[in-house]
């Protein structure tokens, strides 16, 4: 299967069930959350941020062939 592997953070382990997870192939980040909200419907209600290649994205994003993928919940500094 040609699928991507997604980096876990956070209080978004609990749902997960660990650190990482492999998922099918999707074209964008759209597409990678209805995806992931299917398998772990729990994530509906956090509020999470992805990652595509080391940048946080705020809008639908292309995943490319080889991409770099991470689910990372709020955080604050101080």
């Amino acid at each position: 299967m040609d699928g991507l592997t997604i980096q876990v953070f956070g209080q978004l382990t609990d749902i997960i069930g660990a650190a990482s997870c492999a998922v099918e192939r999707v074209d964008d980040t759209e597409s990678l959350k209805t995806l992931l909200f299917a398998k772990y419907p729990l994530l509906k209600q956090k509020k999470f941020m992805v990652a595509v290649n080391n940048r946080i994205v705020k809008e639908n994003t292309p995943i490319g062939e080889v991409a770099s993928i991470a689910l990372l919940p709020p955080f604050s500094g101080g």
